[in-house]
């Protein structure tokens, strides 16, 4: 039997590490045994676990949806992986976790900074406000909000040839965007209508598609001034919290011919999960293509990783994301 420890959110606001055992000598079919590496805070996700609001993560449970580690162990009809390899998969906050042929593994290639792999689920939750869009060659674009999700649809659509404009309220945000090649960056003003300064940016025109990675209501609702008349608002942040107010612009957006914008929704789940015959796109194929651009340094991570920090300051990670602390942007957890 292996002993490890993982993660738990035990109740409310409250995490902990607790230790496990495993037999690694019964591992059951369809599985193998993963001992992990690093694995990433998906911050905006499991905050919304630590204070216990979503529906689908009961309490008490082990968070975490990222990570990279080494194949220790397989059943025997398991062929995605060999052991030894070195993967990036959904894994959660655990140094050994039972992983199914459908966690999607990935191989993670030469030269790659091992801390790096488990952002690649974060840039691939990104690419599905790409692969909904419309963007080509010189599109002017805005992302608002730059978490990890809106860093990287930001570095995302810049390699899709557009033309970017990244707007957040937070300096550290707009700085680590310029250091990953993010051509114009903008600081929000609260409460203020931004168009001057957004046609400023794009010679006096509107974006053609605007990507709202806030998932704050209000914020998207906003957005949606932003889009040029024929365009595209993309709602890639997941929608949270309370908001009261007039449903009827979005609607005048979306139905009347003065606008004609486009409301789309993009999540990971419009595509397959698995690579598919005769289906293009998936969320595994996005994953691998995010872990190939890492790798070829076109997708910036550097920037971005603020924290390594062992399993034990868990509860330290989900109290400062939770009061708004920047220097928890980026974190992984270290159980090497």
């Amino acid at each position: 039997m292996l002993t490890y420890q993982k993660i738990v959110f035990p109740e409310k606001e409250r995490a902990e590490v607790r230790n496990d055992t495993i037999d690694e000598t019964r591992i059951p079919e369809g599985h193998y045994l993963l001992k992990t590496l690093y694995s990433l805070v998906s911050a905006g996700t499991e905050t919304a676990c630590y204070r216990g609001v979503e529906a689908w993560f009961p309490l008490p449970g082990t968070p975490g949806y990222a990570c990279v580690g080494e194949v220790i162990a397989k059943a025997d009809d398991v062929d995605c992986v060999s052991v030894g390899d070195t993967v990036f998969c959904r894994g959660k906050h655990a140094g050994l976790q039972l992983m199914p042929n459908d966690s999607l593994p990935v191989k993670v290639p030469a030269g790659v900074d091992i801390r790096y792999v488990p952002f690649t689920r974060m840039a691939a939750i990104s690419v599905s406000s790409l692969r909904v869009s419309d963007i080509e060659l010189g599109d002017d674009v805005l992302v608002i909000g730059l978490g990890l999700i809106g860093n990287f649809a930001s570095q995302l659509a810049t390699l899709q040839d557009g033309n970017v404009l990244a707007m957040d309220l937070s300096e550290m945000r707009l700085a680590a965007a310029a250091e990953c090649d993010v051509a114009h960056t903008l600081r929000t003003v609260p409460n203020q209508d931004m168009t001057p300064q957004i046609k400023e940016v794009f010679n006096g025109r509107m974006p053609t598609t605007v990507i709202d990675a806030t998932g704050v209501p209000r914020v998207a609702e906003q957005g949606m001034n932003y889009v040029q008349k024929g365009g595209q608002m993309i709602l890639l942040g997941s929608p949270r919290g309370e908001y009261v107010g007039n449903v009827t612009n979005i609607l005048q957006h979306v139905h009347q011919f003065r606008y004609q914008i486009d409301l789309l929704g993009a999540h990971e789940m419009v595509a397959p999960r698995a690579i598919t015959p005769y289906v293009k796109h998936s969320a595994q194929r996005n994953e691998r293509i995010c872990l190939d651009l890492i790798a070829q340094n076109r997708l910036k991570i550097g920037p971005l990783l603020t924290r390594v920090l062992k399993p034990e300051q868990a509860e330290e990670v989900y109290r400062g994301v939770l009061r708004g602390d920047e220097t928890y942007f980026g974190v992984i957890y270290d159980w090497t």
